[in-house]
């Protein structure tokens, strides 16, 4: 597995600084607070709901929560994760 691509384990140089420019742009506290909130705050409500509907998989739901959510930041489409987290539970 090639993990070059990986900020955390790049050698600073060109291709760094680009990768590093997107993650603060992408994650200032107003980004976040402009964009991923909403967001978030759909999810809290869907986790809220199923929980209430079967708390007794409480583990499950905070894990789909989890999933949900930061994988809508990375493809920033809700059918594609859906589509994924519906193959997962399978």
């Amino acid at each position: 597995m090639n993990w070059g691509w990986n900020l955390v384990l790049m050698s600073y140089g060109k291709p760094f600084i680009a990768y590093r420019r997107i993650v603060q742009q992408e994650f200032q506290p107003s980004v976040v607070a402009q964009s991923h909130r909403p967001i978030m705050a759909r999810e809290v409500a869907a986790l809220l709901s199923r929980m209430l509907k079967t708390p007794d998989e409480l583990v499950d739901h905070i894990k789909q929560y989890i999933y949900l959510l930061s994988s809508f930041f990375v493809y920033r489409s809700d059918m594609v994760v859906l589509e994924v987290w519906q193959g997962l539970s399978s």
